[in-house]
């Protein structure tokens, strides 16, 4: 179910809707959605950096799941391509995060593809924790998929961005932000 979630908040970020707040910090945004179920009112808090084009990560709380310390989001990595062009990243496609620390860690566990163009993998849900915690300790990360990098994403500004989304979903930085 939360991968639904998350699939569907990177689509409502992505096209730009109902933002309800917007900050930007250094090279990461947040961005706060609201979307009414009819049962629940449900708040996405959204921490990102990259798109306009190029590939994107983010960091998502919704205020009505469990989060830190009990549950610490996943690292969503996204990738889009021209209706009709293959991403880079494709179904059963193996590939790690590796950080200007030389630390890494296996992602893409998870890869949804489909025919518009549009690509998503995350860091096992395991390894959540530890890698929030490396990209608030480091300055830049890489995605490398099949071999082939693709993306760089500048950290500088993540753990203010973390603990805005954190906060504006009602969460705090306990357990990535000492």
């Amino acid at each position: 179910m939360k991968m639904i979630y998350v699939a569907m908040a990177a689509m409502v970020f992505a096209a730009g809707a109902c933002a309800e707040g917007y900050w930007e910090y250094g090279s990461w945004r947040v961005t706060t959605v609201e979307h009414d179920t009819q049962e629940d009112l449900l708040r996405f808090c959204i921490a990102s950096t990259g798109g306009d084009g190029e590939p994107s990560v983010f960091v998502e709380f919704m205020d009505h799941d469990a989060g830190p310390p009990d549950a610490y989001p996943s690292v969503v990595f996204t990738e889009t391509a021209p209706r009709g062009f293959q991403t880079q990243m494709q179904d059963s496609m193996t590939g790690y995060v590796i950080f200007d620390s030389y630390e890494r860690a296996d992602a893409a566990p998870f890869t949804y593809v489909d025919e518009d163009g549009f690509a998503m993998a995350r860091v096992r849900f395991d390894d959540s924790q530890w890698m929030l915690q490396r990209m608030q300790a480091n300055g830049r990360m890489d995605l490398v998929v099949a071999g082939r990098p693709v993306m760089a994403a500048q950290l500088n500004g993540f753990t203010a961005a973390y603990l805005k989304a954190a906060d504006e979903c009602g969460f705090t930085g306990v357990g990535v932000v000492e």
